[in-house]
């Protein structure tokens, strides 16, 4: 089938930055019609700018060179959609995907007003939303980030383009959802779509993608992790946190528990399919809107939601990794300086505190020359390590995390397991973690807490 997309010699570097390695360089594609071509290598590698920089969505200091064309065309030129052609792109983020202050149909419509609602429901049941009329009803809070990564393959499907440019599309599903995912765009592919993908995910890759396009695939030398550990043994047998469930309104938990308990060192893995509630059980632990309904106890004492005066003295010993590593990022603040903060909090010196963040960053694989980088100009998995960075420096009791792993390669992964694990020995931290990632959940070990779906929910 026709040339669609071709790149020669693309390159991507950050203005100002002239000592740094470019961020992309020396790319070259050929996409055609009906085919799918995946971008892979490590996090941070610069697969997210080489699919976004030749269509004008990166930031501007961000310069590109070489050549992008789309349809025989500069590819900048088809951002307006004006032509034939179109390009839809499906975005890592999943609430980057819709504006905040419009339910999803609405949005959807937009791009094109004669799609008809019930086309619409029958992809969202292909993509395992059952409940599809209350989803495209919802606005992007009300959905998890599972629901909106499938919901944007929706509202990019009703666009009819001719390119998608899906980056990690996958990375919030459960493993059902993924191969509903991949099942949906395989038939659009052999009916002439073309698709550009970024994935860290074997199976996806396996099952959708006719070639895979290596980048940046630079070797990042491991840090050396300090050693001194506090055994297991030496933690005090107490409770930490304890979380009295009511109600969730869309999950259930396995036999009828009502009540989780968390002590020092001690870890607990929330599993479950994609839009159960997993996210709404950990924001409920933090303090945050939630749809679960309980009360969360910090040693024996009750907490409000946020900004209570009691949330605000837990704000040093209870760390959050979201599940958007960049929310949980000062935006004004370079990585180095937002890492160094949580060691000044600890009454370190500036100077030390500045030394102990570089350690933390490289020991968990973020490039030298990210460090003065704000969150908007690092790649999604460099921010979620950056935030796990941060976290980590203020030696937290509680570390609460959501997908940590879901925007890591395999290499990158390894490095906040380990990190995990060794604030576990050295302080004491204790872990309560959401994810669809199996082996993290086998490398994390202890419990598990498998959220189940309760049915169709009510409409919002």
């Amino acid at each position: 089938m026709g040339l669609l997309l071709q790149w020669r010699d693309l390159g991507v570097r950050l203005r100002g930055e002239a000592g740094a390695p470019p961020v992309v360089s020396g790319l070259n594609l050929d996409l055609h019609r009906g085919e799918c071509v995946a971008l892979t290598g490590p996090s941070g590698s610069g697969k997210t700018t080489a699919c976004l920089a030749p269509f004008g969505l990166m930031n501007g200091r961000m310069e590109m060179t070489g050549v992008a064309r789309f349809a025989g065309l500069p590819a900048w030129n088809q951002c307006e959609q004006t032509g034939i052609e179109r390009v839809a792109f499906v975005l890592q983020e999943p609430v980057n995907n819709f504006a905040p202050h419009l339910n999803i149909i609405s949005q959807i419509t937009d791009f094109n007003a004669y799609i008809t609602e019930e086309k619409l429901r029958k992809w969202c049941v292909e993509l395992g939303l059952d409940d599809g009329s209350r989803l495209l009803r919802q606005y992007p809070h009300q959905c998890s980030g599972g629901e909106l990564q499938r919901l944007a393959l929706v509202a990019a499907l009703a666009q009819e383009p001719a390119l998608l440019v899906a980056d990690e599309p996958t990375a919030a599903l459960d493993a059902t959802s993924r191969d509903a995912w991949c099942r949906v765009v395989r038939r659009r592919c052999e009916c002439g779509l073309a698709v550009l993908l970024v994935s860290h995910d074997p199976q996806v890759l396996a099952a959708v993608a006719n070639r895979q396009i290596p980048v940046g695939l630079r070797p990042i030398p491991l840090a050396d992790l300090p050693q001194n550990t506090v055994e297991m043994s030496e933690l005090a047998d107490d409770v930490l946190l304890t979380v009295q469930l009511q109600d969730s309104g869309s999950a259930q938990l396995p036999g009828g528990r009502g009540c989780l308990t968390l002590a020092p060192g001690q870890n607990l893995t929330v599993t479950g399919p994609s839009g159960v509630g997993k996210s709404s059980l950990l924001r409920l632990v933090l303090g945050l809107p939630s749809p679960w309904k309980g009360q969360v106890e910090w040693r024996g004492k009750g907490l409000c939601v946020w900004p209570a005066p009691s949330r605000a003295r837990l704000s040093s010993v209870m760390g959050a990794v979201l599940q958007d590593g960049r929310s949980s990022l000062n935006p004004q603040r370079t990585a180095l300086d937002g890492v160094s903060a949580g060691f000044r909090r600890r009454g370190n010196s500036w100077r030390a505190s500045r030394h102990r963040a570089a350690e933390e960053l490289a020991a968990l694989g973020v490039p030298t020359e990210c460090w003065p980088r704000t969150p908007s100009e690092l790649s999604v998995g460099q921010a979620q390590r950056v935030a796990l960075a941060q976290a980590l420096a203020c030696e937290p009791a509680l570390l609460v995390l959501d997908e940590p792993t879901s925007a890591q390669d395999l290499g990158h992964r390894q490095r906040v397991v380990d990190r995990l694990l060794l604030a576990q020995r050295q302080h004491g931290t204790a872990l309560l973690v959401a994810t669809h990632d199996a082996e993290l959940v086998v490398a994390l070990g202890g419990p598990t807490l498998p959220l189940l779906p309760a049915g169709p929910t009510p409409t919002v």
